[in-house]
């Protein structure tokens, strides 16, 4: 879900491997089944809107980013089936690397799934106003900037430090499209 709301599958690995490895050290699974899922979900943010680099990609070769969306949904659907088919198989194969010792009781994990509103409703706004014609991509970023801001209000961790954080890393992340976008526009103004 983390690689599907962020859209960037590094930001996913950085994020999600530096909460869940120590989660999971703790309660003793397989540290090589803990990273290659890790990694392998990570991936998924290329494919499952809103993908970044479907937005690059859309925008460098005129290619409508909603179609691309609509086309990425189904294989990174199936890549998450497949995803969680090899755990199975693995945990089955190697009993071993199932050793852990799960998170709680199943009413505990149940409350803790309020946890993810936040995050469903971010992607409902964003990926609903593209699909439903009323944004284009970049309309619908700005949506779902709103969204966390409200999301982050709601919760009392909206800050000025925070908010310099995320302008920081606006700024990294735009320079970074920048300098791959910059080699094509240079290209193409050049030839005509």
């Amino acid at each position: 879900m983390f690689a599907a709301v962020s859209g960037s599958s590094v930001a996913t690995a950085a994020t999600i491997g530096t909460v869940a490895i120590p989660a999971f050290k703790g309660r003793g699974y397989d540290q090589r089944l803990v990273l290659g899922s890790i990694a392998a979900g990570a991936t998924l943010g290329i494919l499952i809107p809103p993908s970044i680099n479907m937005i690059i990609y859309g925008a460098m070769t005129n290619t409508s980013v909603g179609r691309l969306y609509a086309a990425g949904v189904i294989p990174g659907l199936l890549l998450t089936a497949l995803f969680m088919l090899i755990i199975v198989v693995a945990c089955w194969w190697k009993p071993e690397s199932r050793r852990g010792r799960g998170a709680g009781a199943l009413g505990v994990r149940l409350r803790r799934l309020v946890d993810l509103v936040p995050p469903i409703v971010i992607f409902i706004v964003v990926m609903g106003s593209i699909y439903l014609g009323w944004a284009t991509p970049t309309e619908s970023a700005a949506l779902g900037v709103i969204m966390s801001l409200l999301i982050c209000a709601a919760y009392r961790t909206l800050s000025l430090k925070m908010l310099h954080e995320c302008f920081v890393t606006t700024v990294s992340v735009t320079a970074m499209i920048m300098l791959i976008a910059a080699p094509r526009s240079s290209s193409t103004s050049c030839s005509g």
